[in-house]
Formats: C-alpha cells, sequence, structure tokens
C-alpha cells in the first residue's frame, strides 16, 4: 500500500489516531492559553506545531527554532486559516509540507523533538513574545527566493532570513 501524502485523509486519520494513543508521551504540558484567534488551543495544534518547529528548524539554535514558531503563529494571524494545523498543510507554505511530500514518519530524534515540543508551547502560551517582529516569511541562505526582494527583511537567526510584509506596521 502507498505511503500517505501529508494531504490525504488517511494522513490524516493516522495523525488524529497517534496524537490521541500517545498524548502522554508525545504532548507532556498542559494546554497553552492562546492568542485570541485560537481561543483555545487543541492538542491538534500543539502537535503540528512541534512538528513543523522540528522539520523546519531542528537543526537550529533554541532562538532560531523559536522564530519559526512564530512565524507560524504569524501566518495564523495574518490568513483565513482557522487553525494551525491549517497554516502547517497548507501547500507551498513550509518545505515539508509542500507539494504534497511523503511523510517520513515521527520524529526520530527524541530530544530535538522535546525541545520543539516545549517551543511550541512556549509560543503558544505567549503570542506577544515574537522575536521576528510579525514575520511570515523566512527561507534558507541557501536560496533567493523570488518573493524576498517584495518583502521586509526582519532578521537573520542562523542560517534562516525572516521577512514581514511590507502593509505590517514596523513598529511590532
Amino acid at each position: 500500500m502507498a505511503e500517505p501524502t501529508l494531504r490525504s485523509a488517511r494522513f490524516f486519520r493516522t495523525l488524529s489516531v497517534a496524537a490521541v494513543c500517545t498524548a502522554g508521551a508525545w504532548l507532556t504540558a498542559a494546554p497553552a492559553h492562546a492568542d485570541p484567534k485560537l481561543g483555545y488551543v487543541s492538542g491538534s495544534d500543539l502537535l503540528c506545531l512541534a512538528l513543523n518547529i522540528y522539520h523546519e528548524a531542528r537543526n537550529q539554535s533554541l532562538e532560531g527554532q523559536t522564530a519559526v514558531a512564530y512565524v507560524t503563529l504569524n501566518r495564523l494571524k495574518a490568513k483565513s486559516s482557522p487553525t494551525v494545523c491549517d497554516v502547517v498543510f497548507k501547500d507551498g507554505y513550509f518545505s515539508w509540507t509542500k507539494d504534497n511530500q511523503k511523510v517520513n514518519g515521527w520524529p526520530t530524534d527524541k530530544a530535538a523533538w522535546e525541545t520543539a515540543q516545549r517551543i511550541a508551547r512556549t509560543a503558544l502560551a505567549d503570542p506577544a513574545a515574537d522575536p521576528v517582529k510579525g514575520s511570515t516569511y523566512f527561507h534558507t541562505t541557501a536560496v533567493a527566493p523570488e518573493w524576498a526582494p517584495s518583502k521586509i527583511r526582519v532578521a537573520r537567526i542562523g542560517d534562516h532570513i525572516f521577512y514581514r510584509d511590507r502593509s505590517v506596521a514596523a513598529a511590532r
């Protein structure tokens, strides 16, 4: 049988079953208090944010991983997506979920996964502590995306460069 893609119904059923069955082992903290748009942070939101941090930035410093978490939350605020999972799995938003790439399974680096979960809980609990000042875009220094010149560069953290739209107030 073919491996599930990120957008397939089978993947989301697997994600949901795994999240429920292993919640104690994977997500060990109480729900965070969230930004008003989130209202209530579900275990799925925490799981999706932690997965995004893990897959996009596990090789980065704590500051770099935190920055990726806030880009994800900033996209939630700026876009019409109702949940963190909708942002993470929107095609083209993040490299690991782009173009229906195949799922490589759950995180295998236990220490990096625990760090990603801790950062996700912290970011969800304090959305105002945004170190990238409203950034909704980032890329590695190894690429030069065509969209970058139309954005305001906010920071370079590790080998990621962070940007926000020109319409976002500079006072953040």
